[in-house]
């Protein structure tokens, strides 16, 4: 219950724009601790049930882009993070504190305190159609500038940085890493030549280690198209299920678990449904059809390295997961190739609806990249690399993973690329090293100089005019302008005050309107429920008039019908007295044609009524 109050007030006082693409709508906030940022389910590639979704989630900005390793300085207009050991590659700019700019936010920062509308590739850029994402960039940034008290300064310096680095970060970890992978196999093909201490070393079970052996559903029924190797493949990889509703200490939905091995029926060996995966510390034995075929999360992981931890289930060596994901690295990088296009083709239909061109020009680029035939042989060529657990350690992440912060939360990682935490090269390290000292020996320097200027300044403030302490006349100048400067700012200040005021008594006045339509409001509900309650019952005597209506036209039927043969029965009457006053009259055959009508005695001739004056019904 407090945590989820806490998430409440959490989710009220965070932004109300979604960071990746500064618009508001239904937002998810991020779930680290302290981090106020908002996200559309779309932004982050999740369908709307993600918002309902009370997993912990945590947003990439907690994450370096390049690296994957827990952020140390953060883009104050995008997710994009590094870590301490990519900030100098060129791609990221200090500016205050932990918080700079990346290249893309520095360039359109650099165009809004310029007041530009073509940038430096001499594409038009447009700050005041809503509908771009540069206006939306240039609102946030606004509201981030008064925030964070930014200037044009801080933008020029870190567009000098970025500038004047991009020809200095010409090494590229990617290239690094291949080369540093070439160097392990030998030209025939044949395994890496490990030490007895390299074989005894245990893999981290990280989210980058683990995607190079976890089998998807629709990558395990493809796997049966080869039932020669179906068995080694699957044995010793990694799925996702369901876990035990009853057990009410398992926090997440699903469980990764190792397989142990295949049990097949006496049936068709074919069939999926007669083909079960006999799984780590689960009882009964799992058919293929109840396999995820979603990614697993970081939370998932964490869970599955805690109960290696607590003995629950063996820890894999590095070189046994290295040769698991050797074997299955070709069937996961020819299955996820047509997935991630059709992922980068969504991905290119919402940017281009949403007309977000930096997103949309780097999806594009994607595509093109993967649809690449050299660049998928290229992807098939890579050796795939298993971060071992001492190599966490020695980066100066715990052994404990706390949380799993250094697990890439990049869809590439599943590619099997070569991880770019495992790099370690000392000449790049030694240049970063050198290059920090030299930022901090002139961060010394400069709050050094800014104390000594203070102290002149408080020295001129309390001597007046400064000449007692041999300064210059110019010092009595510059208090005097400095106190301009403090009157104009108490001027501006009590401006605002009374706007301030003025707002505030607007406000008021606005509460005082929205109590009389509440008022008012209320009373019109009531009249209505009035009314209804009359039509209510105008509507029951509506009904018990009809009804009795009904009945009436009963009784006067009943009526008409006695009245009939009343008169059938006084004209019978009347013939037979007829016959009896006059025997000699001929009435035979007249009166069985005559019929009483109206009160009248009448013969029936032709199909017409005709009255007989001569006969007349007794009274």
């Amino acid at each position: 219950m407090v945590r989820k109050k806490n998430k409440m007030k959490k989710e009220e006082i965070a932004e109300d724009w979604c960071f990746e693409c500064m618009d508001g709508g239904k937002l998810r906030v991020c779930d680290y601790r302290g981090c106020l940022k908002a996200y559309h389910p779309d932004c982050v590639g999740k369908d709307d049930s993600f918002l309902e979704d009370n997993s912990h989630w945590t947003c990439r900005s907690h994450f370096c882009h390049r690296c994957g390793k827990t952020s140390k300085f953060w883009c104050l207009c995008c997710p994009n993070a590094v870590c301490r050991n990519c900030t100098n590659l060129g791609e990221f700019a200090v500016v205050k504190g932990r918080k700079g700019f990346c290249r893309h936010c520095s360039k359109l920062a650099f165009l809004i305190e310029e007041n530009a509308g073509v940038d430096s590739d001499g594409e038009n850029v447009d700050f005041k159609d809503r509908e771009t994402y540069e206006c939306l960039f240039s609102e946030y940034y606004e509201i981030i500038k008064k925030k964070e008290g930014l200037n044009s300064q801080h933008v020029q310096s870190a567009r000098n940085f970025l500038k004047n680095s991009k020809n200095k970060s010409d090494l590229d970890l990617d290239e690094i890493a291949e080369v540093e992978g070439d160097s392990g196999e030998s030209e025939d093909g044949s395994d890496f030549e490990v030490s007895e201490k390299t074989q005894n070393c245990l893999a981290a079970i990280v989210s980058s280690n683990l995607k190079l052996v976890y089998l998807k559903r629709s990558l395990l029924e493809e796997l049966l198209k080869q039932p020669e190797n179906f068995d080694s493949k699957v044995c010793g990889s990694f799925v996702r299920i369901k876990s035990d509703p009853n057990n009410n200490l398992q926090k997440n939905s699903h469980l990764l678990v190792q397989v142990k091995g295949i049990n097949r029926s006496s049936q068709n060996d074919e069939n999926n449904k007669e083909i079960l995966l006999q799984l780590s510390h689960v009882p009964k034995d799992v058919p293929i059809c109840k396999i995820s075929d979603d990614d697993f999360t970081e939370e998932e992981c964490q869970d599955l390295y805690q109960r290696m931890r607590n003995g629950l289930l063996k820890q894999p060596t590095k070189l046994e997961l290295e040769q698991k994901a050797r074997s299955l690295h070709e069937d996961i990088i020819k299955h996820w190739i047509p997935r991630e296009l059709a992922f980068l083709q969504n991905r290119i239909d919402w940017a281009n609806e949403k007309r977000q061109r930096r997103k949309l020009s780097e999806y594009l680029d994607k595509r093109t990249e993967l649809e690449n035939q050299q660049e998928q042989a290229r992807l098939l060529r890579n050796i795939p690399r298993v971060i071992p657990e001492d190599k966490l350690d020695s980066d100066g992440c715990s052994s404990k993973h706390n949380g799993l912060g250094q697990c890439p939360n990049k869809r590439a990682d599943i590619a099997g690329l070569p991880v770019e935490n495992d790099i370690d090269p000392s000449d790049l390290m030694t240049q970063i090293l050198a290059i920090q000292e030299q930022r901090k020996q002139k961060v010394d320097h400069d709050v050094e100089q800014a104390k000594d200027q203070e102290n002149d300044l408080t020295t001129l403030v309390a001597d007046g005019t400064g000449k007692q302490h041999g300064a210059p006349d110019s010092g009595a100048t510059d208090i005097r302008r400095l106190t301009t400067k403090l009157t104009d700012a108490e001027q501006e200040r009590d401006k605002l005050a009374e706007k301030v005021g003025i707002l505030e008594e607007e406000v008021v006045s606005l509460k005082t309107k929205c109590s009389t339509a509440e008022a008012f409001a209320t009373s019109a509900a009531a009249a209505f429920e009035e009314k209804k309650k009359e039509a209510e019952i105008l509507l029951e005597k509506n009904e018990s008039a009809e009804s009795s209506l009904e009945a009436k036209k009963k009784e006067v039927d009943n009526l008409k019908s006695l009245l009939l043969r009343a008169a059938e029965g006084a004209f019978d009457n009347a013939v037979n007295q007829l016959r009896i006053l006059n025997p000699g009259l001929n009435i035979e055959g007249a009166a069985s044609n005559r019929v009483a009508r109206e009160g009248q005695i009448c013969h029936v001739k032709e199909g017409k009524f005709i009255p007989c004056p001569d006969v007349h019904p007794p009274e």
